[in-house]
């Protein structure tokens, strides 16, 4: 891929570029990776994460997500997402436009050629029904995790530190009763400015209602 073409992916897979055009056809690329993420409140307003073993041994907490597929939307693959992840007992109502999108670069194994990979974050509710682990075998638990709904922007980042905690502490007892030992700290997988995206959304359509 050369020079002219990375930088038109990279502004195709902008933050900028993203919201509202979720009905796009996603090309596939070989030397990027697209993935989905949905931040999903439950119910009872607690946010959804899955518990994932590595084949290093390694444990992360992270929302249901996962490689977009050819022809896909950003909308259409969430929700393709949250039904294998999550089970098909609910229904969640997956947001048009992705909230933010976070490139990185990351490695498929130990000594493995790095790829970067694009990861479009999806605020999503759940408006009826249960989730469970619906891959017991990729998956160790499904942790609802208890969010302190900020009431104001200030109050967001003292909101994401709480609710990364509670995911912490929730994920060692799952550890613990199934008798793992992860190989290093836990890793909670969910970018902060996503979590900000997220409430300073549902904050900016709170206020235009009262207006």
């Amino acid at each position: 891929m050369g020079v002219s073409d990375q930088k038109e992916l990279r502004q195709t897979f902008s933050t900028d570029s993203v919201g509202g055009d979720t009905q796009r056809t996603q090309p596939a690329h070989q030397n990027i990776k697209i993935k989905v993420a949905g931040l999903v409140r439950d119910y009872f307003g607690n946010m959804v994460f899955v518990v994932r073993q590595h084949r290093d041994g390694k444990v992360s907490i992270e929302p249901p997500g996962g490689q977009l597929e050819e022809g896909e939307t950003l909308t259409t693959g969430t929700r393709r997402e949250l039904g294998e992840e999550l089970g098909g007992f609910h229904l969640t109502q997956v947001d048009e436009a992705a909230l933010v999108s976070v490139e990185d670069v990351f490695r498929k194994a130990k000594g493995g050629r790095a790829q970067k990979r694009c990861t479009h974050y999806v605020g999503c509710q759940t408006i009826l029904g249960f989730h469970f682990n619906a891959l017991p075998k990729e998956h160790l638990a499904i942790l609802h995790v208890p969010v302190r709904q900020p009431q104001s922007m200030e109050a967001i980042a003292a909101s994401y530190r709480e609710m990364k905690a509670n995911a912490l502490d929730s994920a060692k007892k799952k550890l613990d009763k199934l008798g793992i030992t992860p190989n290093g700290k836990v890793e909670f997988r969910l970018p902060e400015q996503a979590f900000s995206a997220y409430y300073q959304t549902r904050l900016s359509g709170m206020r235009s209602e009262l207006l």
